[in-house]
């Protein structure tokens, strides 16, 4: 489905507005709610904004309906959403499901699938980019890059050690001692990502907090290892893996996957892999400022080499990284450990790959100690990355 504040795909503007009158039908049957409108539709569904009186204690908040077609496909994913959702309940960087005891959908029994989800004010990852250029910016701080960069890895921690913790939002760290899951996001593009509030405080007192939304497609490794055999190949366990990231030809022994008592940096993580490979290419997007990751890609070379720690790193992300250690970087504002922790996550040969439990440690640092005064840089400071974010954020 569409995310929030997408045009409208399959359905017109006639049909939508049906599917907005049928369920507002069913809010007005409950003085708690109110039907706002349609915010989105897509191949699969449609998604509507509602509004919840709680008379308990004296609070009006918004939340997001999201509704699918009439289609066994579109349905099945609705319902696989729901269960991934209840298992990331109190993941801060991943949507979270809202169950409201006697809602009208239930209580009278509405016939199609439907999720009730947080309501994420300020528009999808892709918006944002898209605002910024109308707006005329021509770049990103690195401070707000290194922000929504660890948001987004918050996140996939949260997919990975996922909390199920009902009654408030946590931080997504990893669990010492415990190997993550193995969950592929699979559709984690620049309109799947979306900007919450701001600020909230802490890691996310000068930027808006972003979100991981639509997990229908997301597919977890671990529940069905135990159907593959040695002679399954990787698009069996993984069937929209990237063509760049591994060959629909190579094997994968599911022993080595399968096996607890691996170190979580020994193993192969093809769930790991390919999230990763997703948000580097949104954190191209993010410093070049083109929502076409595909072009972005295509028209870069295929391969460039880093240079880490003294080791060479062929890495795809080409785009930001200079064609040959020590050329000039394409963009010269660009921090170059940023540009190399980019580059590490779309490296070519997984082993090069940094695991989450590593980014979870590089991310912050750099939050805390690449500073205003590290950067020596106006453009850098906390009041111009607030109000350069408020001036994105009002554009029509």
């Amino acid at each position: 489905m569409a995310a929030l504040g997408d045009t409208a795909g399959p359905l017109d503007d006639r049909a939508l507005r049906s599917i907005g009158r049928e369920l507002r039908r069913y809010f007005r049957r409950d003085p708690r709610f109110d039907y706002i409108g349609p915010v989105a539709a897509g191949a699969f569904g449609s998604a509507h904004r509602i509004r919840y009186r709680d008379y308990v204690n004296g609070t009006v908040t918004d939340y997001l309906v999201k509704r699918a077609h009439p289609d066994e496909e579109a349905e099945g994913d609705l319902q696989k959403e729901r269960r991934h959702l209840r298992r990331f309940r109190g993941a801060m960087h991943l949507v979270q499901l809202i169950e409201i005891p006697n809602n009208p959908l239930t209580v009278y029994e509405y016939e199609r699938e439907w999720l009730i989800l947080e309501w994420l004010p300020n528009g999808t990852l892709f918006h944002f980019v898209d605002k910024a250029v109308r707006a005329g910016i021509t770049r990103l701080p690195n401070r707000l890059l290194w922000r929504f960069f660890l948001c987004m890895i918050r996140g996939l921690c949260g997919m990975s050690w996922p909390p199920n913790k009902p009654g408030g939002q946590e931080l997504e760290l990893p669990v010492p001692g415990v190997a993550p899951m193995r969950v592929t996001h699979n559709d984690l593009h620049a309109a799947n990502v979306v900007l919450g509030d701001f600020p909230i405080g802490a890691e996310h007192g000068i930027t808006p907090i972003l979100k991981i939304i639509d997990f229908g497609r997301t597919f977890n490794a671990d529940e069905v290892l135990d159907e593959l055999s040695e002679d399954d190949t990787m698009l069996a366990l993984h069937p929209q893996v990237r063509g760049p990231l591994v060959g629909s030809d190579i094997k994968i022994n599911p022993a080595l996957l399968q096996d607890p008592g691996l170190l979580e940096d020994q193993r192969y993580d093809p769930s790991l892999e390919t999230n990763l490979w997703d948000i580097g290419k949104l954190m191209i997007i993010l410093v070049t400022l083109d929502t076409n990751a595909n072009n972005i890609l295509k028209g870069a070379r295929p391969t460039v080499e880093i240079d880490y720690l003294g080791k060479r790193v062929l890495t795809m992300g080409t785009a930001i990284l200079p064609p040959y250690i020590g050329a000039p970087s394409p963009y010269p504002w660009l921090d170059e450990w940023l540009a190399t922790i980019i580059g590490l996550c779309m490296a070519v040969d997984f082993d090069n790959t940094p695991r989450l439990r590593t980014l979870s440690q590089w991310l912050p640092y750099a939050v805390v100690n690449r500073n205003a005064n590290f950067y020596n840089d106006h453009l850098e400071s906390d009041w111009f990355i607030r109000q350069l974010c408020h001036r994105i954020l009002s554009e029509p």
